[in-house]
């Protein structure tokens, strides 16, 4: 089951969802996933979430789509940035398997081994 991080949330959103889930005796990611199937099926009004506004992906930086290659991508951190300001991942290259493993599971997408293995593509006449 993919997992799913939530960072960057208010001190007071995060203390009341411990406050909540240790009330009805659950843990904070059962108490999260019953307010998201509510929320899903519209069964009930959560006014705590009225005033969290979703941000706007932020616009990219040249005002046109763009594709690049991730070279030496380590776990991903530069493909991060990128995607945020528009960029989409066309090829990935990393050597070490367990840094492949992170961003395959991070982007859905297995980087190929270390780029000097890699041969030039050839073309025909």
């Amino acid at each position: 089951m993919p997992q799913l991080l939530i960072r960057d949330i208010p001190d007071e959103l995060h203390e009341w969802i411990g406050d909540q889930s240790y009330g009805l005796r659950t843990s904070k990611k059962e108490f999260v996933l019953s307010i998201l199937s509510g929320a899903w099926k519209g069964e009930e009004d959560f006014p705590l979430f009225a005033d969290i506004e979703t941000p706007a992906a932020p616009p990219a930086a040249s005002g046109v789509p763009f594709t690049f290659i991730d070279l030496f991508a380590g776990i991903g951190g530069l493909r991060l940035g990128l995607e945020r300001v528009g960029g989409r991942c066309i090829f990935g290259s990393e050597w070490d398997k367990y840094s492949q493993k992170t961003y395959s599971t991070w982007f859905r997408d297995m980087p190929e081994g270390a780029i000097r293995n890699r041969r030039p593509a050839t073309t025909t006449s």
